[in-house]
């Protein structure tokens, strides 16, 4: 995924690896740099986390065939030229692209955010519940529902800045003031390795913490910076 400059994702990933559980519903998506069998590996790997899966359903795609072995599970492509053999996810693709162009939207954020924008969606799909109450695909899979705070995408927040990170000048407030995008999910899908909340901000860089810039946000003169509490 490129914005309308032709430029990478922040961090300089350009593509979303999706996946639905057939059973639960549970959605993930993980933003990766490329398509080889590494990257598909790496991002499957963490989803799977410590789940035990029986079948992988995807496009024939070389990378998916043989990273679907590699994290125990057999493998079964799509049909070609036959749309529902893979409809469920290609559903699931179109339903995951809207929500990040409205997320991103109503964030006023760039589209260069999409891969933050990725992970958040996909949550919301999962703690999203009808009429019926622990119907969740979130409860589905883990048995409980999201115990965390929900927040806005974009949302300004005050935090602890990691003092690994940078620290603030000494007349400065102890907190800083940056902008939520979104959880910090652990293998498997959960959220933060269990209790721990983790916020991702944006916060303006300084000169212990311009090493940290990730591309293309030097252009923006922020940061990352990450903060459990």
């Amino acid at each position: 995924m490129r914005d309308y400059n032709g430029n990478n994702g922040v961090g300089g990933d350009t593509n979303i690896l999706s996946f639905q559980d057939r059973g639960t519903k549970f959605r993930a998506a993980v933003a990766v740099n490329g398509l080889t069998e590494e990257d598909t590996t790496d991002a499957l790997r963490f989803i799977k986390g410590s789940d035990e899966w029986n079948i992988l359903y995807a496009d024939d795609y070389g990378g998916y065939k043989a990273a679907s072995y590699k994290v125990g599970a057999a493998f079964q492509p799509c049909q070609p030229g036959v749309h529902h053999s893979n409809g469920l996810i290609e559903n699931a693709n179109l339903q995951l692209e809207y929500d990040i162009k409205v997320c991103l939207q109503l964030a006023g954020l760039p589209a260069c955010f999409w891969p933050y924008a990725a992970v958040y969606c996909a949550l919301l799909h999962n703690i999203t519940f009808g009429d019926v109450p622990h119907e969740s695909p979130w409860y589905r899979k883990f048995g409980e529902e999201f115990t965390g705070k929900l927040m806005p995408l974009g949302c300004g927040v005050w935090f602890l800045p990691a003092p690994t990170k940078y620290a603030p000048d000494k007349a400065a407030p102890n907190m800083s003031f940056g902008i939520f995008l979104g959880y910090r999910m652990a293998p498997g899908g959960r959220w933060g390795g269990g209790n721990m909340f983790v916020v991702t901000c944006l916060t303006s860089s300084t000169s212990r913490s311009r090493s940290m810039h990730r591309a293309p946000l030097t252009a923006f003169g922020l940061t990352i910076q990450s903060r459990c509490s």
